[in-house]
């Protein structure tokens, strides 16, 4: 009963199981297949159980639901600033500096999407794909930096933004979206 009118669901995992609760959308293919059928057809706010999977007793309560891509392609121009999340040590723009920077790079591109590429390839400073003109190719949700990600999840393709995160600034493109189905937060 206490799970059930639980209004701080994070809290009350986080509390009442020798697991913590995990922040993440989970398509069908996420949960445990012997009860997957069961807890992606339930309805936001319903619980599960009590179930056995291995050794372990579970409940499990639907807290959000939500369409969404299960693949997303995207490209970003990574913009570093002098302390941020792997910043080489000759970077040395203030976070101000990188944040107009970013906002610079997203008004022209958003004036011009075809700069996208060149733009990528001579100012990211993200090695892994500047070359590739940003391309991050497919991913799924949850396989960036939340901020990044929530972006990519929440637009439409062909939207382009400025997202800030550990790493610094990023100019983002969603440039696909495929397979838009139900997702849960368990």
């Amino acid at each position: 009963p206490g799970f059930a009118r639980a209004s701080d669901n994070v809290e009350f995992v986080n509390a009442n199981s020798d697991v913590p609760f995990v922040d993440r959308w989970m398509f069908k293919k996420d949960l445990p297949v012997s009860v997957a059928d069961t807890i992606y057809n339930l309805a936001v706010g319903d619980i599960y159980g009590p179930y056995k999977i291995d050794n372990t007793f579970n409940l499990s309560k639907v807290i959000e639901s939500k369409q969404m891509p299960d693949s997303i392609q995207s490209k970003h121009i990574l913009i570093r600033y002098a302390g941020s999340l792997r910043a080489a040590s000759d970077v040395t723009r203030s976070k101000e500096d990188a944040e107009k920077l970013a906002d610079s790079i997203l008004a022209v591109v958003k004036r011009d999407k075809s700069k996208f590429e060149a733009l990528a390839a001579s100012l990211s400073e993200d090695s892994s794909n500047k070359i590739k003109g940003g391309d991050l190719g497919y991913n799924p949700p949850g396989r960036m930096v939340p901020a990044f990600d929530q972006f990519t999840i929440d637009n439409n393709a062909g939207s382009l933004g400025v997202v800030e995160t550990d790493f610094g600034f990023h100019v983002v493109g969603v440039v696909d979206r495929k397979n838009i189905q139900r997702a849960i937060k368990v």
